[in-house]
């Protein structure tokens, strides 16, 4: 039997500079995103949402700044499904990245 302790896992998203600069400093703590099964994020996702223990997602910026990616982490806090779509939402600790 193989263990997954799903409260390490690290899931990463892209974010536009629209919608990257509000979720970085806790105007939108949640992203959208319509669910691929064949993408590994959604399956690992769902289990969270099933088990309610939670990683982490990562966010990182479509444009990369002086060369570097743009990134930040946060605790995910909740899952959920809505037709094909998946609501992702974390918990915003003030924190800049």
């Amino acid at each position: 039997m193989v263990i997954i302790d799903l409260e390490r896992i690290e899931i990463g998203f892209k974010s536009t500079p629209e919608y990257y600069h509000q979720e970085v400093d806790g105007r939108k703590n949640n992203t959208v995103r319509k669910i691929d099964l064949e993408d590994s994020r959604f399956p690992t996702l769902l289990l969270m949402e099933q088990h309610n223990s939670f990683g982490f997602i990562k966010i990182t910026l479509t444009e990369q700044c002086q060369g570097q990616d743009v990134t930040f982490k946060r605790r995910i806090q909740n899952v959920s499904v809505w037709n094909d779509l998946m609501i992702i939402t974390w918990k915003h600790d003030g924190g800049k990245k």
